[in-house]
């Protein structure tokens, strides 16, 4: 995502925006795209967690900042997102990366763990959407979901993903909603 002027001129690269950062794929996101830039917003629940991420980037020259948030919340979510926009300026990137890591196939796992899942994969990711339109309209800007083959649907898949169920069923919510918010988006300017 380096957006250039046709005259080859770098412009302005507006805050990513990494709402379930962890130390792999949110660490790797936050490390690539301020690596080329970017003003880098870390979210999620674990205050340590984030501050040893910011000091990880600030160390590779990366501006980074942290914002703490229960990404199962919209209201918090939300409100994550207008801390960032007003502590780093206009989110030119979404990336959502935010899931429940528990095991078991679904006569085993808590619904308490399937709405969460459900919840955090769709609802909260939908909502994050809806508070960054605006920055994302403007900037011709994107949005970026992780997700995992567990999402898709198929006899070898559903074998393996047995045993996943609060990660395969949300996953494929996520998987849809993308697809529909794509459409949705792309006449809009949003990748």
């Amino acid at each position: 995502f380096m957006f250039s002027s046709n005259s080859g001129k770098t412009l302005v690269k507006h805050t990513i925006l990494i709402c379930g950062y962890g130390p792999a794929i949110g660490h790797a996101m936050a490390l690539k795209f301020g690596q080329e830039g970017y003003p880098v917003a870390l979210v999620a629940r674990n205050a340590q967690r984030l501050a040893d991420g910011v000091a990880a980037l600030r160390a590779n020259g990366i501006q980074a900042q942290a914002f703490v948030a229960d990404l199962s919340d919209v209201r918090q979510v939300q409100q994550a997102i207008v801390d960032a926009r007003s502590a780093m300026g206009t989110i030119g990137v979404l990336h959502w990366n935010a899931f429940v890591d528990v095991d078991g196939d679904l006569l085993a796992v808590s619904v308490d763990d399937l709405r969460l899942g459900l919840s955090l994969r769709v609802v909260s990711y939908i909502a994050a959407v809806q508070e960054s339109i605006r920055d994302l309209e403007a900037t011709g800007g994107a949005v970026l979901a992780t997700n995992g083959v567990t999402a898709f649907h198929g006899p070898e898949i559903d074998i393996f993903a047995k045993d996943f169920g609060v990660l395969a069923i949300p996953a494929a919510a996520q998987h849809k909603a993308t697809g529909l918010l794509n459409q949705t988006l792309v006449p809009r300017g949003v990748y």
